[in-house]
């Protein structure tokens, strides 16, 4: 390791493995708090290795500075799994020894950690794996990871808590860089929105039931969801029998600049999802000036800017009171920034190289 200052400096190759991976730069929604991680790690370690696993397909290709490795597995059932990853491990064994490897660190703790698991063994270099959001659920997989005693990070007190008991955890939080975000601010142009999979543990149907009730005091609210899925049909039909065709709209899947964008127009972001790891969505509101209205789950509750409900009707009253005027408007916040994101797996990664 080279000394920078009164930083050292990281000189060592590093091996990230991923079950996904966006299939080139333009692929702006393909899992966007590691994309931001891994652009920013690039101007401080520069170019690294990563294997993705499931998607894109399989192949070689450069991602900004980063190398990349998809093995195309394209989710497969369990049973297929097995055999896939009883095939590819010997490849992937020989892959590591010809590029000398100092450090693993995979994201989720499900296959791409058990594969760091099973490589970090085989070379004897340090394992990292970061708890991505659901993947905290213990579990035979999550038993046989824990079993080779990787540094685990949680990216929330929240979440850490879930899995303390563990033993070696860290909290490291995401963090945003200005790469994606619009440079002009039309406050107001939506009062309400809400972003993220149309499924049942971020329980979008909230959003109706919220505008339902304020369209009695504010007629003509407008509020929007940004994201798709299985739910949407059942929500768009809904919204139909309550009379909200005209105050709501279905955005669907949109890259991640325009995502930022709406979320810059509007005033409230709602986040009713019932569990998250952290809740990017959370702090790229504040950064952008709209109030968070969320259930203290992920980073939420540990914020003192973000306005904390336990209901519906919680939701109801606050939001009318925010759209009314009666409650201060949100300061801009960029508290938390991708490079202090960075600084800290630095640091962590020293720690344990050394």
């Amino acid at each position: 390791m080279a000394k920078d200052g009164n930083c050292t400096k990281l000189s060592k190759r590093i091996l990230y493995i991923t079950p996904g991976f966006p299939a080139d730069e333009s692929d702006s929604t393909c899992i966007p708090a590691l994309q931001e991680f891994l652009l920013e790690i690039s101007k401080n370690l520069g170019g690294q290795q990563i294997i993705s696993l499931n998607y894109p397909g399989a192949g070689d290709y450069k991602w900004f500075e980063h190398s990349v490795k998809s093995l195309g597995w394209n989710n497969p059932v369990k049973v297929q799994k097995v055999w896939l990853l009883n095939f590819a491990l010997p490849a992937l064994q020989k892959f590591v020894d010809e590029n000398s490897f100092d450090l693993i660190h995979s994201f989720w703790m499900t296959d791409a950690s058990l594969i760091g698991a099973k490589l970090a063994s085989y070379a004897q270099v340090p394992h990292v794996v970061t708890i991505m959001g659901q993947d905290v659920k213990p579990n035979l997989l999550f038993k046989r990871i824990l079993r080779s005693k990787p540094k685990l990070i949680a990216l929330s007190a929240f979440q850490e808590r879930l899995v303390r008991s563990y033993g070696q955890t860290a909290v490291i939080p995401w963090g945003l860089s200005d790469h994606w975000f619009p440079r002009k601010i039309n406050k107001g142009e939506v009062d309400i929105v809400t972003v993220g999979s149309l499924i049942d543990v971020k329980r979008p149907e909230q959003l109706l039931t919220i505008v339902a009730h304020l369209k009695n005091d504010f007629p003509a609210i407008r509020a929007a969801f940004i994201g798709d899925g299985p739910n949407r049909k059942f929500l768009e039909n809904k919204s139909i029998a309550l009379g909200l065709q005209d105050n709501i709209e279905f955005l669907g899947e949109l890259n991640r600049s325009d995502v930022l964008g709406h979320i810059a127009k509007a005033k409230l972001l709602f986040h009713p999802s019932r569990y998250e790891g952290f809740g990017m969505v959370i702090i790229e509101a504040l950064a952008l000036g709209a109030q968070p209205i969320a259930y203290s789950t992920g980073v939420a509750g540990e914020i003192d800017k973000v306005i904390i409900i336990n209901s519906t009707d919680e939701a109801v009253q606050v939001a009318g009171s925010y759209l009314a005027g009666k409650l201060p408007a949100l300061q801009y916040n960029s508290d938390y920034a991708i490079s202090k994101t960075v600084e800290k797996y630095k640091r962590l990664y020293n720690k344990l190289l050394e």
